[in-house]
């Protein structure tokens, strides 16, 4: 039949689109109109500069010339790029008005983290790029992104490189196997997720609807990733001085490396826990599940840490390993130790 996408039918798509959050749902027609896809495909970076799909939906339904009163939109063909088989050549029409405004939303939302980290970037796609976690590519196939494992893979480099520097001129007595542990307590996943917080990354991170859904480990581990991500878009697109200036700003300065070394907080709960309870009490703490909760995608636990049979304290998490570690954490407060 006609490749051509009537007006109503372009309504009716986007009206789809945004109510199931399914940009598949396009692939059918055969990417009638590429920026329309593209709006769509960031629905929830729209939503975080406060509009609504509602707005959303109005905005494209003037610009697609929804109302009687205007015609004048050009149809848009089943266009595919030059030398593709299986549709017409051409170019789709450039977005006009206020569909053309959100073409720079996504571009003024990762501005305006690049402004509130202290970079200013020649690049701002290798920013949009160390918030792509892989999963957001398998639901957004069309979406021309790339995911940001190979930017975490140099960051995390470049912070590894930066913090043994540091430690190194602060602790020159320190032998080399306790500054190896200094480093893991600072560039561990606990730690890179507070700095992920107070950097307010989560709030720019490019994920599928699961992963956005899940607020334990999995999320830690995803944010972690994306602050060294972002250190290795820093170092790309500014150089290792502007890398090490920002792992200074956001990173040395937020964690308590003092704190760190007078408590050993390089060793986890659960293990220190262990070492004072055999030492002060003579007894090697065990713990218990003491409660389930929640469906299986987003189960908490909530599991007792126990000095014979006595239970010393309790704690709380996405998994059965983080509970435990907090429980441990507790139990250290709770005897003081």
């Amino acid at each position: 039949g006609s490749s051509i996408i009537t007006d109503a039918e372009q309504i009716k798509i986007i009206e789809k689109c945004i109510e199931s959050k399914k940009i598949s749902i396009l692939r059918p027609y055969g990417d009638p109109a590429y920026y329309v896809k593209s709006v769509l495909n960031e629905i929830h970076l729209l939503k975080r500069e406060n509009v609504s799909p509602k707005r959303l939906k109005e905005s494209i339904e003037e610009e697609c010339g929804a109302t009687a009163q205007r015609r004048d939109f050009p149809r848009l063909r089943s266009t595919r790029p030059e030398g593709r088989s299986g549709g017409a050549k051409g170019k789709c029409p450039e977005p006009k008005g206020r569909v053309a405004d959100f073409f720079k939303t996504m571009k003024t939302t990762f501005e305006s983290l690049a402004k509130h980290i202290g970079v200013t970037f020649n690049d701002i796609n290798l920013l949009k790029t160390a918030c792509t976690h892989r999963s957001y590519l398998n639901e957004n196939k069309g979406s021309g992104l790339e995911h940001n494992e190979r930017l975490e893979f140099l960051g995390d480099a470049v912070l590894e490189l930066v913090v043994t520097s540091f430690l190194f001129r602060k602790y020159p007595k320190k032998a080399e196997g306790e500054l190896t542990a200094f480093r893991s307590a600072i560039v561990n996943t606990v730690s890179l997720t507070k700095v992920a917080e107070h950097l307010g990354l989560n709030e720019y991170m490019l994920m599928s609807r699961g992963e956005a859904k899940d607020t334990g480990r999995a999320r830690s581990i995803i944010v972690a990733n994306a602050v060294e991500a972002v250190i290795g878009a820093i170092y790309l697109d500014q150089g290792y001085d502007a890398a090490a200036d920002f792992i200074s700003s956001h990173i040395l300065n937020i964690i308590d490396i003092e704190k760190i070394v007078a408590n050993k907080s390089w060793i986890d709960g659960k293990s220190r826990f262990q070492e004072r309870a055999q030492e002060k009490a003579g007894l090697t703490p065990s713990y218990k599940t003491l409660k389930e909760i929640g469906p299986d995608h987003n189960k908490q636990f909530t599991l007792g840490v126990f000095l014979g049979d006595v239970q010393v304290a309790t704690g709380s998490g996405a998994s059965k390993q983080e509970a435990e570690q907090k429980a441990a954490e507790k139990a250290l407060e709770i005897k003081g130790w």
